[in-house]
């Protein structure tokens, strides 16, 4: 992979927009994503919310802004990969 926004989308964190001529839907994420990653990313973020100030501090902003808890937990999970990717390669 040479970026982190190939990574986030291999492993289905990087949501992409559903939008077609005037209609606009919620994004999604890719159905041919690594399920096996995705869910080691998703309790990895469960787990940095609970006890990362930074992670939680973020989950707490968009709880705020009313975003839904998954929405959440990939967002969390894709900045979390996008940190790893950037110590990687570093």
């Amino acid at each position: 992979m040479t970026t982190a926004k190939k990574a986030a989308a291999f492993a289905g964190v990087c949501p992409y927009p559903n939008s077609s001529g005037k209609t606009s839907m919620k994004s999604k994420t890719s159905h041919m994503a690594d399920k096996k990653l995705k869910s080691l990313l998703f309790l990895a973020a469960k787990t940095a919310v609970a006890h990362n100030r930074e992670y939680s501090l973020y989950a707490e902003r968009k709880k705020l802004e009313g975003k839904p808890y998954f929405l959440i937990m990939n967002n969390v999970s894709n900045k979390m990969l996008r940190t790893v990717y950037g110590v990687i390669q570093s």
